[in-house]
C-alpha cells in the first residue's frame, strides 16, 4: 500500500474517502443485493458468519462500502498495511458501537454486542484478517451484482447469470424434496416400531395357542384316566383360551397386515421419491461439474493473457457445499432405510430391497465423484518449467468445512508424470498404489489448512523445485515433451477413506532459456485449442485462421498490454500463408502446427532460417522489454509490409516517419522515412522516396532508447500521419537533470552514463538502398538481395552533415568514444565510461543536448 507524505499508520487518516471507489455511487452496494432475486441472496447473505454477520453487514452498509479496503494489501506483513487495517477494524467497531446505543429491538441489540466483543476477541491486533474477510464479501457481492445487472441488460444477458440462478433453484428445489424423503423416512420409522412391537406380540400369542394347543392334546391323550367332571372341566378352559387367543391373534394379524401395507406404501413412496432425488443429485453433479471444467478452461487459457477471473471460485464452492450438503443428507437416508430394511425384510413389491441397495451405491458413488472433483490446482505451477528453479503451487478442495474433511489434516503430495504415466494412472485399478514419476521433485508435499475466515482448505506448496528429469523418449523433441504435476491425497468421509488426485495443466521441462521459445509454442497450442473430452493432452494438427488470431492477440496483450489490431491480424495471416495482397478475408483458413512453429518462413526475397512462431516470439520479446509503452500509446505501427509503409509514407510529407517490425531479422524494430533524394540543388525539389535505417535490436536499447534515437534525428519530424514527434515522444525523452541532480527524472530510463557512447553520425539515404549499422543480411521484403560489395560500397557512399549526428547508428569513423570525449575535456575524476557521472554528461552536451564534434 502507498501512503501519501509522509504519513504513518499512527497518524490521522481519512478513512472515509477512498482514491478508488469499490462501487457505483449512485446506490450502495448493499441496496443492490437487497434487489437480487431471493435465492442469489440466500447464496450471498450465506457467507456472513460470526462474528461478522448480516447484521452487522446491513448496520454499517455505508461505513463498509466507503472505507478504502482496497488500498491495504491483506497478504503482506508491512507495518503500513498492519496499522492502515486495525484503523479500519477500529472505525467498524466505533461505528458498531454508536449502532448499538442507537437499536432499541432488543433481538438486534443482542446480536450486534454480541458480534461486537467476538470481533474484538478475534481481530483486534489482527486487522490484515479482517480486511481480508470484508474484501472476500465485498467481492462476492460485486460479482453478483455485476451478474444480475448484466443478465438484465439490453445486449442479451449473461448466460452464466442463468446458469448460476438455475444451479441455486435446483439446489434449493432439491433441499425441498431431501424433506420430503426426511419426512417420509421419519414416518416409516415411526410406524415401524409399533409394527415390530405388534409382531412381537403376536408372536408371544402364537406361543401361547401353542402351549394351548399341546395341553388340550395332553388332555384328550389322557380322558382315560382323569375323572370325567374335571376332564371336562380343562376341556372347556382349554377350548376357551384357544378361542380367545385365535381371536387376537386374528385381530394382530389384522392389525399386522395394516401396518405392513402402510409400510410398503411408505417405502415405495420413499423409494419413487428417492430415485427422483438421485437423478436430481445427478443432474446438479453434472451442472458443477461443468463449472469447474469451464473455470480450468478458463485457467488455461488465462496462461494465454485471457481475462480470468478468480472469484468465481467462491462461487462453486458453494454449490459445491450446497449439493455435498445434500448428497451427505441423502447418503444418511438411503443407508438408513438399507437398515431398516433388515428389520421389514418384505420385498413387495419385488425387488425393492435391491432398488434400495443399488440407490445407496449410487449415492455413494457421487459423493466421491463429488471429492474427487473438489480437489483442483488453484495456482498452477509454471507451465514452462526450468529444471532446479522454485516455484509454487495451491491446492484446495472446495468443500469448505462439509463433510469433517478438514477435521484431520492430510498431506498432499506432488509427482511429475509423462503424458503416458498418465494415461497408466487412468487404467489403473488402484491409483493410490501407483508409484510411477518422470523426476525428482523437491519440497513436493505439505499439509492441508482450513481457514475459517475465507473458508478455504487449501495448501500452498512453495519452493518447489524440479532437480532432475527423466525422459522416456529421446527422440520426441523436448520442447513438444509434454508432463505435469499430479497432486495427490485422501480424505476421511464418513467411515471410509477416499484417495483423490489431481493433475496441473501441462508443463514444458527445459533445462535452458533458449528452448524457451518453442516450448511457449507448445503450451499456448494446448492452452488455446485443448478439447474438452479429450484423452490425455491431445491437441488438433489444425486450427482455423480465427480462433489463432484471438491466440496471437490475448498473447501479446498479456506482455505488451494492447493486443493486435484487426489490420495486423490481416499482416500476420498474409505471412503465414502467403496469401496474395488482394486476399480480403483469411477466416476460410486454417494453420498447421507446421505452419506455426516448424516450416521456415518465405520472404519476397528468399527464404529465412526461422519459423513464424520465432518471429513473432521475438517481436512480442523485444516490445514487451524495450518498447512496451511506445506501443502502448500507438507510436508503433509494428505488423506492416514494406511495400505498405512506403505507399502510406508516400503519401505525406517529407519528414513522416513510422515505426514497423523487421520481417528479415529476429527481434528487431527499424524506422522508415520519407525525404527527397537528393538536395544538392537549394532551387530544386528531389525525387521523393522512402528509406529504411538497419533494424535495432533488444541490445541496442539497453544503451539509448528508441524515443531518445528519434529525438536525436532531425530528418525525423513527424511521426506517421503528420504527428509532431514532439507530441508524440516527449514525454518518453530524458530530461537532463542539473548539476545538483543526481537522478533522471523518468526512471524509466536507467544506463545514463553509457547514453554518450552512442553519439553517432546516420548515413544519407541514397538511390541504391538504405542505411546500416552493421554488416547483415539487407531488411529488404521484396526484391532482390543485395551483395555484400552493394552493402559496403552504400556505406562508403552514405554521408550526412557532421551537424546532423544521431542515434541510428554505431559504425561511423568519425565517432568519438568516451575515453576520446573524456581526454579532449579533461575528465580526470572519470575512471570507466560506467562511471561517468551526471555533471560531466550535462558538460559533454549542452544546454540544448547536442554534442557538435567539430
Amino acid at each position: 500500500m502507498s501512503a501519501e507524505g509522509d504519513q504513518s499508520p499512527g497518524c490521522d487518516m481519512d478513512l472515509n474517502a477512498p482514491s478508488t471507489p469499490i462501487y457505483e455511487r449512485s446506490k450502495s452496494l448493499w441496496g443492490r443485493v437487497k434487489m437480487l432475486p431471493i435465492q442469489i441472496q440466500r447464496q450471498l447473505l450465506d457467507q456472513y458468519r460470526e462474528p461478522f454477520t448480516v447484521e452487522v453487514r446491513d448496520q454499517l452498509a455505508d461505513l463498509i462500502e466507503q472505507l478504502p479496503w482496497s488500498e491495504v494489501n491483506e497478504e503482506t506483513s508491512e507495518a503500513e498495511d498492519e496499522g492502515y487495517a486495525n484503523q479500519m477494524l477500529e472505525s467498524v467497531l466505533n461505528e458498531l458501537g454508536s449502532a448499538i446505543r442507537k437499536t432499541t429491538e432488543f433481538v438486534l441489540r443482542t446480536k450486534l454486542r454480541d458480534s461486537e466483543h467476538k470481533l474484538r476477541q478475534r481481530y483486534m491486533g489482527n486487522g490484515l484478517e479482517f480486511v481480508k474477510l470484508v474484501k472476500n464479501c465485498l467481492s462476492q457481492e460485486e460479482r453478483a451484482v455485476a451478474q444480475a445487472e448484466n443478465a438484465t441488460s439490453e445486449n442479451g444477458g449473461d448466460t452464466q447469470y442463468h446458469r448460476q440462478l438455475d444451479l441455486i433453484q435446483r439446489i434449493e428445489a432439491l433441499q425441498n424434496r431431501t424433506q420430503v424423503t426426511q419426512n417420509c423416512l421419519q414416518t416409516f420409522d415411526e410406524k415401524l416400531k409399533p409394527f415390530i412391537i405388534t409382531q412381537q406380540t403376536h408372536k408371544q400369542i402364537k406361543e401361547q395357542l401353542q402351549r394351548v394347543e399341546n395341553q388340550l392334546h395332553n388332555l384328550q391323550n389322557s380322558v382315560t384316566t382323569i375323572v370325567p367332571e374335571t376332564y371336562q372341566l380343562h376341556l372347556t378352559t382349554f377350548t376357551n383360551q384357544r378361542s380367545s387367543l385365535n381371536r387376537k391373534s386374528q385381530d394382530i394379524s389384522q392389525t399386522i397386515l395394516e401396518m405392513a401395507g402402510q409400510l410398503l406404501h411408505l417405502r415405495k413412496e420413499f423409494t419413487a421419491n428417492f430415485q427422483k432425488t438421485y437423478c436430481e443429485l445427478e443432474v446438479l453433479q453434472t451442472l458443477v461439474n461443468q463449472e469447474v471444467v469451464s473455470w480450468k478452461q478458463q485457467q488455461r487459457l488465462a496462461g494465454n493473457g485471457a481475462d480470468f477471473d478468480l472469484r468465481a471460485l467462491t462461487t462453486i464452492q458453494n454449490w459445491f457445499e450446497g449439493l455435498a450438503d445434500l448428497t451427505w443428507k441423502n447418503r444418511n437416508q438411503i443407508s438408513r432405510m438399507q437398515s431398516l430394511g433388515q428389520e421389514f425384510p418384505i420385498d413387495k413389491p419385488q425387488g425393492i430391497q435391491s432398488t434400495v441397495t443399488n440407490l445407496s451405491i449410487s449415492v455413494n458413488n457421487i459423493l466421491t465423484n463429488l471429492v474427487q472433483s473438489a480437489f483442483i490446482v488453484e495456482c498452477q505451477p509454471p507451465q514452462i518449467l526450468k529444471v532446479n528453479n522454485k516455484f509454487t503451487a495451491k491446492v484446495r478442495l472446495l468443500l469448505g468445512n462439509k463433510l469433517k474433511t478438514y477435521m484431520d489434516p492430510q498431506k498432499v503430495t506432488a509427482v511429475l508424470l509423462s503424458e503416458r504415466q498418465l494415461s497408466r494412472l487412468h487404467e489403473c485399478a488402484t491409483p493410490h498404489m501407483f508409484k510411477e514419476t518422470s523426476g525428482k521433485l523437491l519440497n513436493d508435499n505439505g499439509r492441508m489448512e482450513y481457514n475459517e475466515t475465507t473458508r478455504e482448505h487449501s495448501v500452498s506448496m512453495k519452493s518447489m523445485q524440479l532437480q532432475k528429469i527423466n525422459r522416456a523418449d529421446r527422440k520426441q523433441n523436448v520442447t513438444e515433451e509434454k508432463f505435469c504435476i499430479l497432486f495427490k491425497s485422501s480424505f476421511q468421509i464418513g467411515n471410509q477413506e477416499q484417495f483423490v488426485w489431481t493433475k496441473s495443466n501441462p508443463i514444458v521441462v527445459i533445462v535452458h532459456g533458449s528452448q524457451e521459445c518453442r516450448a511457449m509454442a507448445t503450451i499456448m497450442w494446448d492452452n488455446q485449442f485443448a478439447l474438452t473430452d479429450r484423452q490425455m493432452f491431445e491437441v488438433p494438427d489444425f486450427v482455423p485462421w480465427p480462433q489463432m488470431c484471438e491466440l496471437l492477440s490475448c498473447k501479446f496483450k498479456q506482455l505488451t498490454q494492447r493486443g493486435l489490431r484487426k489490420d495486423d491480424l490481416h499482416y500476420l495471416a498474409h505471412k503465414v500463408f502467403q496469401g496474395s495482397q488482394e486476399i480480403d478475408d483469411y477466416s476460410p483458413y486454417s494453420i498447421t502446427w507446421g505452419q506455426f512453429v516448424k516450416d521456415n518462413l518465405q520472404l519476397a526475397s528468399g527464404a529465412v532460417s526461422f519459423t513464424f512462431w520465432d518471429w513473432f516470439y521475438s517481436i512480442m520479446k523485444l516490445t514487451a522489454k524495450h518498447l512496451r509503452e511506445l506501443w502502448q500509446d500507438g507510436c508503433i505501427m509494428g505488423f506492416i509490409s514494406r511495400p505498405q509503409a512506403e505507399k502510406q509514407l508516400l503519401s505525406v510529407s517529407n519528414g513522416n516517419f513510422l515505426l514497423r517490425f523487421s520481417e528479415s531479422e529476429l527481434g528487431g524494430v527499424t524506422i522508415g522515412w520519407v525525404d527527397n533524394e537528393t538536395e544538392d540543388d537549394a532551387d530544386t525539389e528531389g525525387t521523393r522516396e522512402v528509406n529504411f535505417a538497419q533494424p535495432y535490436e533488444g541490445d541496442d536499447f539497453s544503451v539509448k532508447s528508441l524515443a531518445e534515437r528519434i529525438k536525436d534525428v532531425g530528418k525525423l519530424v513527424y511521426l506517421y500521419p503528420d504527428i509532431p514527434k514532439e507530441q508524440a515522444f516527449k514525454k518518453y525523452w530524458l530530461p537532463f537533470p542539473g548539476r545538483n541532480s543526481r537522478k533522471p527524472h523518468n526512471p524509466r530510463y536507467k544506463h545514463i552514463g553509457t547514453l554518450i557512447q552512442d553519439i553517432v553520425a546516420v548515413p544519407t539515404p541514397n538511390k541504391t538502398g538504405v542505411s546500416r549499422k552493421r554488416e547483415k543480411t539487407p531488411d529488404l521484403d521484396d526484391g532482390t538481395p543485395e551483395s555484400p560489395s552493394d552493402i559496403s560500397q552504400q556505406k562508403r557512399e552514405s554521408t550526412w552533415p557532421a551537424g546532423d549526428m544521431s542515434g541510428f547508428g554505431s559504425v561511423y569513423d568519425n565517432t568519438l568514444n568516451v575515453e576520446q570525449i573524456m581526454n579532449a575535456m579533461d575528465i580526470s575524476h572519470v575512471s570507466s565510461p560506467e562511471s561517468l557521472s551526471l555533471d560531466a554528461f550535462d558538460l559533454v552536451n549542452g544546454e540544448d543536448d547536442c554534442y557538435n564534434p567539430l
